[in-house]
């Protein structure tokens, strides 16, 4: 008997916390990917300062990309408060590459779909709140 219980105890705790943890996914969906060059990096910031910095971010993930659109999770995110800056790393060099008088030659986008000028839209301008689950969609352009 006490097998049994034990057994239905750990089947029990074992769905509460795959419950738990299927219920903490953010999905980025990227859209207007150029081509399958390089990879495409999205870094989620929680706080305003240097908040483009990817040393900074408190949570990044790179995939590959893929041409059009891709979707990118963030497993066990925990809630809050989050600004969104993604990257199309076409030449892989871990940085935006930039061209004549400093224009990007990589896309970017930001949650929101937030433009700034002549830099980076504010942190304020991206947030998005974030509770349980969730999907957010950026465009590169």
């Amino acid at each position: 008997m006490k097998q049994l219980f034990l057994s239905l105890f750990v089947v029990l705790f074992s769905f509460l916390c795959a419950s738990a943890q299927s219920d903490s996914l953010l999905t980025v969906k990227v859209t207007g990917i150029p081509n399958n060059e390089g990879h495409v990096l999205v870094a989620l910031y929680d706080k305003a300062a240097d908040w483009t910095k990817p040393e900074v971010a408190k949570y990044t993930r790179k995939a590959p990309a893929s041409k059009g659109a891709m979707l990118i999770d963030f497993a066990h995110l925990a809630p809050g408060k989050y600004s969104a800056a993604i990257l199309h790393d076409a030449d892989d060099s871990q940085d935006m590459t930039f061209g004549t008088f400093g224009l990007p030659k990589e896309g970017y986008g930001f949650s929101n779909n937030a433009r700034g000028m002549l830099g980076a839209p504010s942190f304020e301008d991206c947030l998005f709140e974030f509770k349980r689950s969730g999907m957010i969609t950026i465009e590169v352009k």
